[in-house]
């Protein structure tokens, strides 16, 4: 078994800062204009989690919390800050295509 420990580094919380997932932002892009070209109206929603910054191993434990291993990614700091890239994207696309 794996143990999840917080780092609690400012480093850490922002290392995907300027990441961009191209993949998903260009097949983002691409969906929702398949959709409008179909005259639906799109909603889009930034991905939840419940985890949150420093959290303890145990409190992840307690919140069931699994944490798939990415090689570089074993922290809560680094997942909070890939996730946020990924909301960025979502966001930003969205107002790029008036959603």
């Amino acid at each position: 078994m794996f143990s999840i420990l917080p780092v609690g580094d400012a480093a850490e919380s922002h290392a995907y800062r300027d990441f961009v997932p191209v993949e998903f932002k260009d097949n983002l892009s691409s969906m929702l204009a398949e959709l409008r070209a179909h005259e639906v109206a799109p909603v889009l929603v930034t991905l939840p989690t419940v985890v949150s910054p420093l959290m303890t191993a145990e409190e992840l434990t307690e919140r069931r919390v699994f944490f798939p291993y990415y090689a570089g990614m074993y922290s809560v700091e680094r997942f909070l800050s890939l996730l946020e890239a990924y909301n960025r994207v979502i966001r930003e696309t969205g107002r790029q295509h008036g959603v």
